[in-house]
């Protein structure tokens, strides 16, 4: 497979709906990612194409149009194309800035998105009255002519000329095409090695490497479909099951046999959402919430007492719900969720006359939304084989490369960037414990003694004692806190769904009282059950209990940060634009409540308005249009020096100007912005402003005393 890029221009405005609504006021929004930065969705790119492959057939070209794009039904009927989307050719710096600007307010995503976009009012006439018919109007974001956006693109060489074909006719994309919107113009080209990019240094991989770990950023949303929901709900983690096919896959592609890989010493666990503080695994079940108390726990290893209120009651728990964790050795519990979100997407029906989606029998053409988890996001999880196994993995995966794993990933989904490391798994044993937690980290298939899948808690403890090499009669007694799921699958080479069975949970936790202390030589991770190659069965096994003087608090790990010191907008580009935007408006307000309080909306002064939005509209500054006005003003005759008088007064309301800005740094947390801009455009903009408020008021004014 070879890396090529599409790049698109926009020659006019042009929206990319994903049919949702955030705001009441707008009818139909573009798609924008978390940070506010619009894009093309890969998918519309690749339908466009392939409606210009049908096309181009029907003039006669030969276009495979299926060994290309693809066809519906099996996963055999994949096309060859691979597509991410297309995003604007700064987003990297433009995210970089985001990110350590560390300014939500300034860098809002509506902020972010008004740089790249508008809104576009539109209304239908009535032919008969000639007017607006009733209930027609609408209201559109679009995205600014003239950006450039740039999407990556795999595909076989030998259909790269097939495919610029497709990109030479194709003038039109988005909502509207034939209103005016969406003309853009397609430029295929192929990625030389130089612009490849090469993620980091290849590390070195010990001979003696019996794991790895490894981390997967999303470059965009994957689906990892759960067994009950389809592709309308999707799991918030990566199945073990994924890493797996992912390196199957990659030996396929460079004719490296895998028979090596088919026995049941390879384990891919499941990647969990990861940070700078590690990765985080399902919160134990014996880890309990208070209610009303977002940030304390009740742990019910610990021993302590139950927490009470002030009047000395105590405080109702239940089980914290499903969340992410590390547990500090100090029993402070690091809490994060995982993004994800839902699009929507729909088939054009076979009549390519019909420009949206509409039922038919056939089921072909129809509305569907697909649930993922959001890109941008950070997964851990770790490989464990024989060394033969694991040094041929590192050699092929060893490069931070990028790869697409998950469902619907030949386009918009499923684009991810793979880090590998050597993982030391036997690092952490246990010395003189006499209570032991072992903790599920992932969902755990057990099979119990009539050789039937089983959800009984014996089973389970049966399981885990045998796993651990105890005998029977060193246990003094046993707790179990369990939670249940199903566990399910697709088998791609048998194109046939894996069979849904009872599990437990990720989550659940046995306790082991044991009658004398022992010590454990094993690593900290280990498995149990069936179908451990596809990450289930893994456990973490540690001391039970939190220690005496643990605050048993809860911290959101993926809270805001505190804003620590103000953003200096001088040498930041995008945030210098937002903040023209939020400053003119800002002026705007500032500029009403001056003119209410100035007592300047009698009618005698609107000559002076007049004369004086004229000077503005030919002048380049304030001081020129003082000048202006004593021209014009400073005559003996008791008219003149009136309206002399009510300049002056207006003039003097724009002084204001210099403490509007220092207001406005303060009131969002950014210096710099004063010297940045040119103060003799904005305090003239303020005057104008300004006047054309008094204008307002003293018109307001005469009409409603022209109605009473």
């Amino acid at each position: 497979m070879s890396k090529y890029r599409i790049k698109i221009k926009l020659l006019s405005d042009m929206c990319v709906s994903d049919g949702g609504v955030y705001n009441s006021s707008l009818d139909t929004e573009v798609c924008f990612d978390r940070y506010g930065i619009p894009y093309i969705p890969a998918k519309r790119i690749k339908g466009c194409l392939r409606e210009c492959g049908v096309e181009l057939n029907d003039w006669g070209k030969d276009i495979d149009i299926k060994a290309i794009f693809g066809d519906k039904g099996e996963y055999a009927n994949a096309g060859a194309l691979r597509l991410g989307n297309a995003y604007p050719d700064n987003r990297k710096s433009l995210i970089d800035e985001i990110v350590s600007g560390n300014a939500p307010v300034i860098y809002h995503q509506r902020n972010v998105l008004d740089m790249f976009s508008y809104i576009r009012t539109q209304t239908s006439i009535d032919y008969e009255t000639g007017v607006a018919s009733e209930g027609s109007l609408r209201t559109m974001r679009v995205i600014k002519k003239g950006l450039a956006f740039t999407a990556e693109a795999e595909l076989d060489e030998r259909y790269a000329t097939q495919l610029k074909m497709c990109t030479d006719i194709l003038t039109h994309m988005g909502i509207s095409r034939t209103r005016g919107f969406g003309e853009v113009a397609l430029e295929l080209e192929k990625c030389d090695e130089e612009q490849i990019m090469h993620i980091g240094q290849r590390i070195e991989i010990s001979e003696q490497a019996s794991a790895l770990k490894y981390r997967i950023y999303l470059k965009e949303p994957v689906i990892c479909k759960s067994i009950n929901g389809g592709e309308s709900r999707t799991l918030d983690y990566i199945e073990g099951s994924k890493i797996l096919g992912l390196i199957i896959g990659q030996l396929k592609e460079k004719g490296v046999s895998y028979d090596m890989f088919m026995s049941d010493e390879l384990i891919c666990s499941n990647g969990y959402i990861a940070d700078d503080k590690g990765r985080y695994t399902e919160v134990p079940a014996y880890i309990y919430s208070i209610k009303n108390e977002s940030s304390g726990y009740y742990d019910m290893l610990s021993g302590n007492e139950h927490p009470v209120d002030e009047q000395g009651n105590e405080k109702q728990i239940s089980r914290m719900k499903h969340c992410y964790t590390i547990l500090a050795k100090n029993g402070e519990l690091f809490k994060r969720s995982v993004e994800t979100e839902e699009r929507y997407h729909h088939r054009r029906p076979e009549n390519k006359g019909i420009g949206r989606a509409a039922n038919e029998a056939s089921g072909d053409s129809m509305l569907y939304r697909m649930s993922s988890i959001s890109g941008d996001q950070s997964f851990e999880g770790y490989i464990f084989g024989t060394k033969e196994q694991i040094n041929k993995i590192a050699g092929i995966l060893n490069n931070g490369g990028d790869y697409r794993l998950g469902y619907s990933s030949s386009a918009e989904y499923g684009s991810v960037r793979l880090y590998l490391e050597e993982f030391q798994n036997a690092g952490n044993s246990i010395e003189s414990c006499d209570r032991l937690c072992v903790k599920l980290n992932s969902p755990a298939i057990i099979y119990g003694d009539n050789a039937f899948y089983s959800t009984s808690k014996k089973d389970l403890e049966d399981e885990i004692i045998t796993a651990l090499g105890l005998e029977r009669e060193l246990i003094a007694d046993t707790e179990i806190y369990a939670g249940y799921t199903f566990a399910g699958g697709y088998n791609v080479t048998w194109n046939k769904r894996k069979p849904v069975v009872s599990a437990f949970d990720k989550g659940s936790a046995v306790i082991i009282t044991l009658k004398r202390p022992i010590s454990l030589s094993m690593g900290h991770i280990c498995f149990i059950g069936e179908r451990n190659s596809e990450g289930y069965g893994e456990v973490a096994v540690y001391k039970a209990g939190a220690a005496k003087d643990a605050s048993y608090t809860v911290t959101d790990a993926g809270a805001c940060e505190e804003i620590k010191e103000i953003l200096n907008v001088s040498d930041r580009e995008l945030a210098k634009g937002i903040c023209d935007k939020l400053f003119s408006e800002y002026l705007e307000m500032k500029a009403i409540d001056a003119a209410k309080g100035s007592g300047l909306c009698s009618e005698s002064v609107r000559p002076t308005i007049s004369n004086m939005l004229l000077m503005c509209n030919e002048c380049l500054t304030v001081d020129e249009v003082c000048a202006g006005v004593k021209a014009r003003f400073e005559k003996t005759s008791e008219n003149k020096r009136e309206k002399g008088e009510n300049a002056r007064k207006i003039l003097s309301l724009a002084d204001a100007y210099g403490r509007i800005t220092d207001e406005f740094e303060a009131a969002y947390g950014i210096s710099g912005y004063k010297e940045s801009v040119d103060t003799d455009a904005m305090k003239l903009k303020y005057l104008k402003e300004l006047l054309l408020q008094l204008k307002y008021l003293i018109r307001t004014k005469k009409g409603g005393a022209g109605n009473e």
